[in-house]
């Protein structure tokens, strides 16, 4: 990457008076997100706001923006009462990626002594962070970030906030956690390809693609999937606890489905690139067909707006992960793939394509329309790239003699950075899966018996899936020591265990979140191990544990992962307890449960609980026991849980929370649930401090 990337950032204007009104028109980016400098994260209680306004229009969260407009950017925070009235530094840092897939740098806004400002590179420390303005806080903070225009195409992520300094002279980071998102393309789409096609689609990036590029989530992606959706999938006996009458999804269905949807802020390519082939096939989605369907007045699907299909997008984007679709994916040499896909257009075969780095890093799924013989060896794929709406030249070229590929995307064009997608007859890194695979129902991972004549895959063996929805690397190890996943000493994928699977993930934005992991269901419930390692990712990342098996979905969710950091997770095959294991920054994630009732009368559970802080290779382990939940750790230390608990019945719902239940120090928590019916009954807490049992312990009401 050059350094021409320098004057991208913010071409600073700064600090110049806004046109907007006041800061509640400002979209919500979320509570603050407190990070030490030595890692650790905390609580705090700020609230921010954000956005920009391209062209003097309405502020938005995230938008999608031509080079030439004029851009205002501005933030607000209401301060944590704790902070209000210290003297802190301003910050204001950008992420920048010349294109979705490509490396992330930092830069920061920095106030000159001498007036104005620069803006240098950053090395993603907190101490090393440069004051944007100093300042006392109020009750409320507004920032000015930048007026002006951009001067180089590309993705930029804004953050802002404030940096506290303790007596100690260490320094704490509160910023937004979510950022606001800018995509600044060129002012004009390239231009069409030219020449003879060997065979093609009849479809071309515009007007058959998407006019809005791949995206994350953002907070309308909780219902991007619906009971409806569960209920097409996988069949209504199996996701309601009812046959009849309005849905309630089953206490694993609905875990099973945010998590999935957590899982899509590493991108939508995969149902981007299913679902443009599906609106021009034709195809059936709940009654739509046209673009004018499902948005009244498009007569294209690049006239459709995100909002119109982000449902039909993510209920097509899960289907990657399921054992029908893997089946028949092809995974081939280059050459084998190219005269399938060929063979394909000629015969009205539809596919998708999906891509990787080597090692199966940052998966992408696009959409194939011509392929043109460039010489007697070379062949150009050309392919609609979700990343880059309405653009004719993204390729992906193949060598029929030597036998490898390389997507250069937009490298048609001189100067352009080489690509680091690419592959050869053994890495199977290039594939093509049917569009006809995606039809009707699949094989449910998390029921309880998924035996069914509608579905085609109801002879495979019972699997237990462990999952990452951030980036990191993944390994599972049996009590008899075999293995499989990323082996973090060897630096080796590894498979030691029979019948294991791995289903590599197409989310298109970069993001190196592993395989999924599944192995044939343990039947002699003695604990597995899974180690999760920030190797592969290029700063600390975010993600949850998901371990899916019938009649359960368990697992820790926040989990901060640093760069060459490996955590360990305990799991019995049951899923009826997890331990995990603090790392060197003693930071401990959610852990949370959800166990569907072998009598189906009676009822289901989530569970969550939070708020536990580890010192340093303690750990704590929460087993499930006789309708009691049990909590246990080896710190030695006072705790304050925040307790969770969902009940689902036929009749719905019922949730109780509390928050900073007090644990004394070296106690077993018994938290009993059994006799709560959501309007009737107690769940009350015991503590057996002596390790004898909790028969003359106090009981004591939670609710």
């Amino acid at each position: 990457m050059k350094r021409k990337l320098l004057p991208l950032s913010l071409s600073i204007c700064l600090l110049v008076a806004s046109a907007w009104g006041y800061a509640n028109d400002l979209p919500a980016l979320g509570q603050g997100k407190a990070t030490h400098q030595s890692g650790v994260h905390s609580a705090v209680n700020s609230v921010f706001m954000g956005g920009i306004a391209v062209n003097g229009g309405i502020p938005s969260q995230s938008i999608t923006q031509k080079l030439a407009d004029p851009v205002d950017i501005q933030g607000n925070i209401m301060v944590d009462p704790a902070d209000v009235g210290k003297t802190v530094d301003i910050i204001v840092y950008a992420k920048f990626k010349l294109e979705p897939t490509g490396d992330a740098y930092y830069f920061m806004l920095r106030k000159l002594p001498e007036g104005g400002f620069d803006i240098p590179l950053w090395n993603h420390k907190v101490e090393s962070l440069a004051a944007f303005d100093t300042v006392t806080l109020g009750e409320t903070q507004t920032v000015s970030l930048y007026k002006g225009n951009f001067v180089a195409t590309g993705l930029l992520d804004v953050y802002f906030g404030y940096l506290t300094t303790a007596e100690d002279g260490s320094k704490t980071l509160v910023t937004n956690p979510e950022p606001i998102a800018i995509r600044i393309n060129a002012n004009e789409a390239p231009p069409s390809p030219s020449g003879d096609f060997l065979a093609s689609y009849n479809f071309r990036p515009n007007p058959n693609g998407y006019g809005f590029e791949n995206y994350g989530n953002d907070d309308k992606s909780a219902m991007d999937l619906t009971a409806e959706d569960m209920i097409a999938l996988f069949g209504r006996d199996k996701v309601c606890r009812a046959t009849t009458g309005d849905c309630v999804l089953n206490a694993t269905a609905q875990e099973w489905v945010e998590k999935q949807i957590k899982g899509m802020d590493g991108g939508h390519c995969e149902g981007m690139a299913v679902t443009s082939l599906r609106i021009l096939q034709g195809l059936d989605f709940k009654g739509k067909k046209l673009p004018t369907d499902f948005q009244a007045g498009a007569n294209a699907t690049y006239e459709l707006n995100k909002e119109s299909v982000r449902n039909y997008i993510a209920y097509y984007f899960v289907t990657q992960y399921f054992s029908e679709v893997t089946a028949a994916t092809i995974r081939n040499k280059p050459s084998v793939v190219l005269d399938t896909l060929i063979d394909g257009m000629r015969n009205n075969m539809l596919y998708s394509v999906g891509f990787y780095q080597p090692e199966y890093k940052a998966g992408h799924a696009v959409t194939p329309y011509a392929v043109q013989q460039k010489s007697d060896s070379e062949f150009w794929i050309y392919v609609y790239d979700n990343n880059y709406p309405n653009d004719n030249n993204r390729v992906i070229k193949v060598d029929k003699v030597a036998d490898t590929w390389v997507y250069e995307g937009g490298a048609t064009i001189p100067g352009e950075p080489v690509s680091e997608y690419r592959g050869n007859a053994t890495t199977l890194t290039l594939e093509l899966t049917p569009q006809s695979a995606r039809e009707g129902m699949f094989k449910c991972p998390f029921c309880a018996d998924s035996a069914d004549s509608n579905v085609r895959a109801a002879t495979d063996p019972k699997m237990l899936e462990v999952a990452m929805t951030g980036a990191g690397s993944l390994m599972v190890q049996l009590a008899d020591n075999r293995r499989v996943g990323y082996d973090p000493l060897s630096g080796q994928f590894v498979n030691e265990i029979e019948q294991a699977q791995k289903v590599n993930i197409k989310g298109g934005l970069g993001e190196n979140i592993p395989p999924r992991i599944s192995i044939p269901y343990p039947t002699d419930n003695q604990p597995i191990l899974i180690f999760i390692t920030g190797k592969e990712a290029q700063e600390e990342s975010l993600t949850d544990v998901v371990v899916t098996a019938p009649s359960f979905v368990v697992g820790f969710e926040g989990i901060y992962l640093d760069p060459d950091e490996v955590l360990m997770i305990s799991l019995r095959p049951d899923g009826k307890e997890l331990s995990f294991l603090a790392s060197a920054d003693g930071e401990t994630p959610d852990m949370f449960m959800s166990f569907d009732p072998e009598n189906t009368a009676n009822a289901g559970y989530m569970f969550d609980v939070g708020g536990i802080s580890l010192d340093a290779g303690k750990t704590v382990t929460f087993t499930l026991d006789n309708g009691a939940l049990l909590v246990r750790d080896d710190d030695g230390n006072t705790d304050a849980y925040d307790i969770d608990i969902t009940r689902i019945d036929n009749n719905g719902k019922q949730t109780f929370k509390k928050e900073d239940v007090a644990v004394s120090a070296n106690a077993v928590a018994r938290i009993r649930f059994e006799d709560w019916t959501g309007d009737s009954g107690n769940i009350t807490l015991q503590l057996d401090e002596e390790a004898d049992g909790f028969e003359d312990d106090t009981v004591i009401p939670l609710n």
